[in-house]
């Protein structure tokens, strides 16, 4: 409680924490909707058990490869990153969706299917592997813990909430029409997301302020 309430007061005073964690939240929540979205999807389309765990494997390893790749895809679209890991996730979550409609009547379809899951868990791979070297930028032993520690806390609750909201939706209609649902309300909610990170996360270290800075400074003088 003590590391909590430590790393909050820091994380108020931070524009940049704020946005991050944010931003983790609403990724998480939809990957790990996600998890449950896709095998559902799977059953509804009627592919057999075998093969929904022979593709589950397909696609872990993307979600490896990924990882292994989050470097060189950083270095490309810089402090655009985690916005297009989230649109990539939820573009893909909205395809799906709409081809999951008729992919029962046309197996061609599943490929498609197939495809954007491979899209989106590729995207999660690299996801946590960045947002990691994000939170830990500027930050030293003293205060990272903390930091995570309300990190965790926040993104835990948040993902539980919309978790309860995508049970509630797959009550109600079929995983596909949920998937677009869940699809257009996440896109439309990273392309907000993306204009409110963009003056606060990315940054040159010369553009945030010195409270923001106040760890890192202490972090190369004790180097």
């Amino acid at each position: 409680m003590k590391d909590i309430e430590e790393g909050l007061k820091f994380i108020l005073k931070s524009e940049r924490l704020k946005a991050l964690i944010l931003a983790t939240a609403l990724i998480t929540s939809l990957l790990d909707i996600l998890l449950n979205y896709q095998t559902s999807l799977w059953q509804e389309v009627k592919v057999p058990a075998y093969l929904i765990g022979f593709i589950a494997a397909v696609i872990s390893l993307s979600s490896a490869y990924g990882s292994k790749k989050q470097q060189n895809f950083h270095e490309r679209f810089k402090n655009k990153s985690i916005v297009t890991l989230a649109l990539m996730t939820s573009v893909s979550t909205l395809i799906s969706g709409i081809v999951g409609l008729k992919a029962e009547q046309y197996s061609i379809l599943l490929i498609i299917i197939g495809v954007t899951f491979i899209v989106a868990r590729y995207a999660h791979g690299m996801f946590y592997t960045i947002i990691d070297r994000y939170f830990r930028n500027f930050t030293n032993k003293d205060i990272d813990t903390k930091i995570f520690a309300v990190k965790n806390l926040f993104v835990n609750l948040v993902s539980a909430i919309m978790g309860i909201m995508a049970s509630f939706l797959l009550d109600k209609m079929s995983t596909a029409y949920c998937m677009i649902v869940i699809g257009i309300i996440f896109t439309i909610i990273y392309i907000l997301m993306g204009k409110y990170m963009k003056n606060r996360v990315g940054l040159k270290p010369e553009e945030y302020s010195k409270e923001e800075r106040k760890y890192d400074e202490l972090r190369t003088e004790k180097v």
